[in-house]
């Protein structure tokens, strides 16, 4: 286009906007030249007449505060109430602008030409970004040669986003393909508005009076320039500071920012970039990169990242305190387990911080958390957070929350509300960044929820001694009223045993103060069903010390019950003689305090009478339990439940010393009174009349045990095919149909047997064992003894890594390989 056409439309496009700002005025009354003047003089402000008179006749190209003052002062004088509508001059400004730059004129090229007069070039830098940090890793895989689009990076505080942005930008820079990077810091949406404004100033040459113009001015500019830029916005902090203010869609433009925050809000601002803490390598490298060589091998350094969760911020920091103290991994995680020690203690004074960072890692943990404590309802998130805190890490059932001990907590004198609250306390929580809600893949149900250690530790140290003490005593309840639900060996079953175990390690003198909370006992109930017996017993042993050491002495009521466990589980171990021992001892004390007929007193005597039995003394036992079966008709009744378990338990030691009838006799006698009970078809007639045929069976008519057995398998597994009792029942069908001579029926049933034990209950658990052992026993009597060799070996090597070369199981391994 021509020189002169050009000047044209130049002219042409300043006489429209002259005309929209002389309509303005004249409808404001027409406040004359010198009457202008004198209102934006009472602006603070300064235009001289001529210069107005040239704006409104299209003379010149003014600067956005000139028409800003304009329109201020000619608003006045017409006596108009509030602010004008400066928005309306914001955008025909804007339409002035673009024209300008198309042919070649306008303040953008002006402020360009200023900037390269000052030696300010492109690629322009505008706000503070941060420096590069020693040893960083990389890990925004997402945005790799992205150069347009808005991202949200999202994480808990201290995973390193805001490092994350600056080196995308850097990396950008570096390599050619970016010409305008601006770093606003977004906190709070003043700070957002100011480092908008000052950018928009800095590349448009123009400055309004009011930022908010300012920073929509920066928005079209962006929308509109040839440059290829890059906007953070770091640290934000609530999304209605952005409102509005988010730079427009660009095909040349990519806006990032940073925030703690995951609210549903946010997703319509661009796509969200999860910022997760490092995977072990990565914290290996850094570590390694910001250690001196001798501070250990890479597995102590993976062991210190392990301690610190694999937490960026924490590492950084952690790293610097041990250099600056000349500490090695080992000497540094044996303070970091020092739990007398705080997180302050532990990192560096405020001046001698790393990399810039503003707080320490204490501060910047409790920062996250008085934010979402904020949220409403306020105060919720961090009692939720103070339960998490005594539990374990790695996961804990939603329904712990849920229960009467836990949401008793929450601030409100209503049950609903209180529910409500916790639920709302777990959301902010979330939105937060501080917790994790997965759903556990055993049950596809429960919801699990995630916490990180370095949050654990830091909301427990800000707690009041009695504070703990409530919280952990509110925990261990929450635990136990979750566990009257879910069966031995369960995938709940193992989480509530896991986090009942981190909360004793954690709060042991709160679980035994005033006097041991029962979850203590049912942890270490869920250790034994579970097949871990012999730990089992080191518990038992560890809750009877305790207990001994108390005021109470070993003959009170609470110092019977954990000698009664550990005498339980000395026996599920295998260690049937100590057992005995163990239930003589506590039937000797207990006889000199309680009544001869008191229950308790009958059930320690059974007990001692059984475990002597399988023990050996297979006649003692039978005589003892004989006269107690008498002693327990006169004194509860024949029909009494714990008479009835007399009665089972005597009937199997009369068959255990060859006398088939008499135990016969007893079962028969279960079995009658319980089809007189509940007649012939329900399933504990089936449970009776399988007992009792086993004793048939056991006198040769082995076919009478068979079709009994398979009577009760097919009804169980028609009504409960999953349940432990189903598993039970087909176990002793096998057991007979092997004996019957079916050997290739009986393995193959074994086999599906075994397949469903290890889906429903896990490998680890003694009927899955259990199932193991019967399969090699007659897999070895069937003639496959090499295959019977192999499994064998396999169970050996199992049982060592899991219970230990001398477990109950291990020892049964050379009976199921003798010859039949």
């Amino acid at each position: 286009m021509a020189s002169s056409e050009q000047g044209n439309q130049v002219d042409e496009i300043q006489l429209w906007f002259a005309r929209q700002l002389r309509e303005f005025v004249a409808g404001a009354g027409g406040p004359s030249y010198r009457q202008l003047e004198l209102g934006i003089d009472t602006l603070g402000a300064s235009l001289s007449k001529s210069t107005i008179w040239r704006i409104l006749n299209g003379k010149i190209h003014p600067k956005p505060e000139m028409v800003e003052q304009i329109v201020r002062a000619a608003h006045a004088y017409a006596g108009r109430p509030g602010e004008p509508d400066l928005g309306v001059w914001e955008r025909h400004y804007d339409r002035l602008q673009e024209r300008l730059i198309v042919l070649g004129h306008g303040s953008r090229t002006i402020a360009n030409a200023v900037a390269d007069e000052e030696g300010r070039i492109w690629p322009r830098r505008l706000g503070s970004i941060p420096g590069a940090v020693e040893a960083f890793q990389e890990r925004l895989d997402p945005l790799v040669d992205r150069v347009a689009g808005s991202f949200i990076l999202t994480g808990t505080g201290g995973v390193g986003k805001t490092q994350a942005a600056a080196e995308y930008i850097r990396g950008r820079l570096a390599a050619g393909d970016l010409d305008l990077a601006i770093w606003i810091s977004a906190g709070a949406r003043d700070t957002i508005v100011s480092g908008m404004a000052a950018a928009a100033t800095d590349l448009t040459g123009a400055s309004y009076q009011d930022p908010e113009l300012m920073a929509h001015r920066l928005r079209t500019w962006l929308a509109g320039t040839r440059h290829r830029w890059c906007v953070v916005l770091d640290d934000l902090s609530d999304i209605s500071h952005v409102r509005g203010l988010w730079p427009l869609p660009s095909a040349r433009g990519i806006t990032l920012a940073t925030t703690r925050r995951q609210d549903d809000g946010l997703r319509g601002y661009g796509r969200r970039v999860e910022v997760g803490v490092f995977r072990r390598d990565q914290a290996v490298t850094f570590l390694r990169a910001r250690l001196p060589a001798d501070a250990g091998s890479d597995d102590d350094l993976a062991g210190l990242a392990h301690d610190l969760g694999f937490l960026p911020l924490a590492l950084a920091q952690v790293s610097t305190y041990m250099c600056d103290r000349k500490l090695d991994c080992r000497t540094f995680r044996a303070r970091w387990a020092d739990t007398r020690r705080r997180l302050a203690d532990l990192i560096p004074e405020p001046g001698a911080l790393p990399d810039d960072y503003p707080v320490g890692l204490d501060a910047a943990l409790e920062l996250s958390v008085v934010e979402a404590d904020k949220l409403h309802p306020a105060g919720t998130a961090r009692t939720v957070l103070q339960v998490l805190s005594v539990l374990d890490p790695n996961g804990v059932p939603e329904s712990v929350l849920r229960t009467p001990a836990a949401t008793a907590l929450m601030p409100s004198a209503d049950e609903d509300l209180r529910r409500d609250a916790q639920r709302d306390g777990v959301r902010n929580l979330r939105r937060l960044n501080l917790l994790d809600i997965a759903v556990d893949d055993a049950t596809a149900e429960t919801r699990i929820l995630r916490v990180h250690v370095l949050h654990q530790r830091s909301t427990a140290e800000l707690m009041s001694a009695a504070r703990r003490y409530e919280v952990a005593r509110t925990a261990a309840q929450a635990l136990l009223d979750c566990w009257a639900a879910p069966p031995s060996g369960s995938a709940l079953d193992r989480m509530l045993r896991a986090n009942a175990f981190v909360l004793y390690r954690r709060e042991p003198e709160a679980l035994f103060t005033p006097e041991p909370h029962e979850v203590l006992f049912r942890m270490g109930r869920s250790l034994g069903e579970a097949g871990q017996a012999a730990a089992a017993v080191q518990h038992f042993r560890q809750i009877d010390a305790r207990v001994h050491d108390g005021t109470t002495g070993g003959t009170s009521a609470l110092a019977f019950k954990s000698r009664g466990y550990l005498a339980w589980w000395l026996a599920q171990a295998g260690r049937h003689g100590e057992a005995a021992d163990a239930f003589e001892s506590l039937y000797a004390d207990q006889a000199e305090v309680l009544d001869p007929e008191d229950p308790d007193l009958m059930q320690t005597r059974q007990s001692a009478a059984v475990w002597r039995g399988h023990s050996g003394d297979l006649d003692v036992a039978r005589q003892q339990l004989e006269q107690l079966y008498l002693e327990r008709i006169r004194i509860q009744g024949p029909h009494h439940r714990d008479t009835i378990s007399n009665r089972n338990h005597l009937a199997n030691f009369r068959s255990y010393c060859g006398d088939f009838q008499g135990a016969w006799e007893l079962h028969d006698q279960a079995l009658r009174e319980t089809e007189a009970r509940v007649g012939p078809d329900h399933p504990d007639t089936l449970r009776a009349r399988a007992t009792a045929m086993r004793h048939r069976g056991e006198m040769g008519e082995i076919q009478r045990a068979v079709e009994a057995y398979r009577a009760l398998a097919e009804h169980l597994q028609g009504a409960v095919p999953g349940h432990p009792s189903t598993f039970s029942a087909r176990h002793q069908l096998h057991e007979w149909v092997a004996r019957s001579g079916q050997l290739d029926a009986a393995v193959a049933g074994m086999e599906r047997l075994l397949a469903d034990r290890l889906a429903a209950l896990g490998p680890e658990h003694p009927h899955t064992l259990d199932s193991r052992l019967l399969l090699i026993r007659w897999r070895n009597r069937s003639g496959d003894r090499e295959r019977a060799l192999a499994e064998a070996d396999a169970l050996r090597r199992d049982l060592e890594r899991t219970l230990g070369p001398d477990s109950v199981f291990a020892r049964a391994i050379p009976a199921a390989l003798e010859p039949w």
